[in-house]
């Protein structure tokens, strides 16, 4: 009976400098840096989520726009990628962030090592339509 006391009691000891190291997440104000202008669906998103965000963590998280660049979302993703990583800076992008990489052959930052998915966000399904021209 010793034992199982003596090893949860090591178990115990083992866990409390863990516990005593963690911080509460975020410990300041976060940015959701948006890589279009405001006004626009991705801005108007990101407003709803750090809305819900803010109200989650108790703590401010406000949106930056941040648009244009020699490619969709250049300066932006710049921008973060330059940031501290410690997750108090996040993008909001679309898929163009992933394709520029392929596009473009010297980006300010490198997408695999300088960047972490966090969730995705949303689909968006768009569709085009030709209205019928009638023939003379």
């Amino acid at each position: 009976m010793m034992n199982w006391i003596a090893l949860l009691q090591a178990f115990v000891l083992l866990c409390l400098p863990g516990a005593a190291l963690a911080q509460a997440y975020p410990s300041k104000v976060v940015r959701m840096v948006v890589s279009t202008a405001p006004g626009n669906a991705a801005d108007f998103t990101a407003r709803l989520i750090t809305e819900r965000m803010t109200k989650r963590f108790g703590q401010r998280v406000l949106v930056e726009n941040r648009p244009g660049g020699t490619a969709a979302g250049a300066i932006a993703a710049s921008y973060v990628a330059k940031a501290p990583a410690d997750g108090d800076t996040l993008l909001m992008t679309s898929t163009s962030f992933a394709i520029n990489t392929a596009l473009i052959a010297q980006l300010p930052y490198d997408i695999e090592k300088e960047f972490d998915a966090v969730a995705f966000v949303v689909k968006w399904d768009t569709a085009a339509r030709a209205a019928k021209i009638p023939r003379e």
